[in-house]
């Protein structure tokens, strides 16, 4: 796990690139991911074409530098992986971030196949499949990860990212090179790189509580989507899909074979994500995910599981005895931290600075918490990140079971009665129409609750929120998630619980879940992998039938029925529950004066982007007890901390 940058620069940037200082300065910010080492490449750069033969250009010239930079967390191989790593005559360089949990499968492998690999470092096989594979390479590694090649004999820059998105990688193209990071702030150490607004986003953003791919919230600067690869070749940036989810029954089976299936992918998911050169621990919450990867994990460790928690004393979001239920019944050296209220405006300053983009989801706060916690103890952590998005945990699965008749056919009749696309769009809703569209389609289309937040800032909301100028710039289009899902359907159309669980895959999960779950980890030099984001268990749990997934009174159905075979009782039966914090007794209460002062006395962001009559009048809201606006206000309040710390 590390952080990882670099750059093809010509023209002007060349010019100031050629010495190792700029990316000096971009490794130096990633030295949270990756405190235990640094590595650095800088070297003259020829594009592919004239590589290939091409007589248009100069045999003798070169096109701008390359810089690979890389800051190293060390997980395997503590004393030699450190990158960039190469090919045997160093025409091929590789910086990764992640981890290649069947690297040992496919060393062997290349070895046999006359490849020498110097080092034990799992990183090291991707250079050696890409001089077999090229592009293919991606399709043999098992693991999270984003990472960049420079081939020097074909002239280009190629880069790639894993299937779900677990590891980041951010980018920026221009007439004068290309550059690529693990966070924003590497690529803001680019002295050639404008810091600008894009409104679209922010749009975006205030919707959904955080910024779909490939958008960010700085122009020119996007995400590199989960399962796509980018080739650069000095001249041409060209971006590709290798992977995406894919449903429907694979194999005829029984609904025991199915179940049999899905025990032995997960534990050979969790096994394979054991592999590390330092003891591995847990996050633990006492949910049925992170427990079954507890108890599994125990059991197949050579040395006793650390597993960690975070309790919340005398509040109702407490629940961390399910987690000691948990840890006392896998065996685990279990360690609890209480979340102490105080300092909180110091907190959700410094969780502001520590994503790059704005994401207002609220249990970042704890998760970053217990992250600095167990970073004492262990550099690598489970999550049981993806188990609710493969297996359908939540609610709004179960009402797709038997969704509205009429609605769903006023649906097919009237695309745009109840289409995202049309409710999200920022616009006026002066006889409140657009608002009882939206609540019908939120309780009658169980899809709606993927793609359209209704408890955040609606279209109509927006409108009012923003200043006429920032409106202007807002055209007559909102950019829906579902379209996601209708792009990535392919020749079998997905329907009904299928479709709820790709959308998430593809909107959720990447978006909010996993940026949290890295970020707030990383900040703290901790490693964290999921091993229900394994691709192959993926795709068994995506070729279970629907009635194994969710019915009617039952949602996790076949996660749920291995539960049962390894956990008490009292945890598989319990309701569902994440992180959770009383942010609306917060803003009316220890945070009230802090959080006006930030929107609207020294607010960087109100007066450029906002009214401020609409920010005063949300507050009121809440402040009075008329409305519960907590989720509006955490949207505003971490977009203004965000807009100090990067762009102000």
């Amino acid at each position: 796990m590390c952080g990882i940058c670099g750059f093809w620069a010509t023209g002007r940037n060349a010019e100031v690139a050629t010495s190792r200082a700029v990316l000096e300065r971009m490794v130096a910010a990633l030295e949270h991911r990756g405190p235990d080492g640094r590595g650095f490449l800088v070297e003259r750069a020829r594009v592919g074409a004239r590589a290939a033969g091409d007589s248009s250009r100069p045999a003798d010239g070169d096109d701008g530098v390359v810089a690979l930079g890389h800051a190293r967390l060390s997980i395997i191989d503590l004393a030699g992986g450190q990158q960039p790593l190469s090919n045997e005559d160093g025409s091929v360089r590789v910086v990764a971030n992640g981890e290649i949990y069947n690297y040992r499968e496919l060393a062997r492998g290349l070895a046999a196949r006359g490849h020498t690999l110097r080092t034990a470092s799992d990183c090291e096989v991707i250079v050696h499949l890409w001089e077999e594979k090229g592009a293919a390479c991606v399709e043999d590694l098992r693991g999270m990860f984003a990472f960049a090649i420079h081939d020097a004999r074909r002239g280009l820059v190629f880069a790639a990212r894993d299937r779900f998105g677990q590891k980041p990688l951010f980018l920026t193209h221009d007439g004068d090179g290309f550059a690529f990071a693990s966070e924003i702030k590497a690529l803001l150490r680019l002295p050639w790189l404008r810091r600008e607004l894009d409104v679209v986003a922010l749009d975006q953003f205030l919707f959904y509580q955080f910024v779909p791919d490939p958008r960010t919230l700085l122009r020119g600067v996007e995400q590199l989507p989960p399962g796509s690869t980018l080739t650069f070749d000095g001249r041409d940036l060209r971006i590709e899909r290798y992977w995406r989810p894919s449903f429907g029954p694979a194999v005829e089976l029984t609904d025991g074979e199915h179940l049999e299936r899905v025990e032995a992918a997960v534990r050979e998911a969790v096994v394979s994500h054991l592999v590390a050169d330092v003891p591995v621990g847990v996050f633990l919450s006492g949910g049925m995910d992170s427990s079954i990867a507890t108890v599994i994990a125990a059991r197949e460790s050579s040395k006793r599981l650390r597993s960690f928690s975070i309790s919340f004393p005398g509040e109702r979001q407490d629940e961390s005895r399910f987690a000691l239920v948990a840890a006392r019944h896998a065996g685990t050296e279990h360690r609890e931290f209480p979340f102490e209220p105080g300092h909180l405006a110091e907190r959700i300053d410094a969780l502001a600075r520590t994503f790059d983009q704005p994401l207002a989801d609220p249990a970042a706060l704890p998760l970053a918490y217990l992250s600095e916690h167990a970073a004492r103890e262990t550099k690598v952590v489970f999550t049981g990140d993806g188990g609710d998005e493969l297996f359908g945990g939540y609610e709004k699965y179960r009402r797709a079971v038997h969704p509205d008749w009429l609605v769903s056919a006023l649906d097919r009749v009237f695309p745009s009665l109840f289409s995202a696309s049309s409710l999200g769009l920022c616009a006026p809703d002066r006889f409140g129409l657009r608002k009882l569209r939206s609540r019908v389609a939120h309780r009658r289309l169980p899809i709606q609750e993927c793609v359209y937040f209704k408890s955040y800032w609606e279209g109509w909301d927006r409108h009012a929120l923003y200043a006429p100028p920032v409106r202007a710039l807002l055209d007559d289009r909102f950019e829906s998630l579902l379209e996601r899902v209708h792009a990535h359907e392919t020749r079998r159309r997905t329907a009904g619980v299928d479709r709820l669980l790709l959308a998430d895959q593809l909107g959720y999960l990447p978006g909010d879940l996993l940026p949290k779950t890295d970020f707030a980890t990383m900040a703290s030099g901790l490693e964290s992998r999921a091993p229900f984001l394994d691709h192959r268990l993926a795709e068994v749990a995506a070729g279970l039938p629907q009635h194994l997934k969710v019915t009617a009174t039952e949602t996790k159905v076949a996660l749920r029925r291995l539960g049962e075979r390894l956990l008490p009782r009292e945890l598989t039966d319990r309701p569902k529950h994440g992180f959770s914090v009383p942010l609306s007794e917060w803003f009316r209460g220890e945070l009230r004066d802090w959080v006006r002062d930030r929107l609207l006395g020294a607010s960087t962001a109100t007066s450029a982007y906002f009214q401020r009559e609409a920010v005063e009048r949300v507050l009121d809201e809440h402040t009075s007890k008329r409305k519960n606006r907590a989720a509006k206000i955490w949207a505003l309040l971490v977009f203004e901390l965000w807009h100090r710390h990067y762009l102000s």
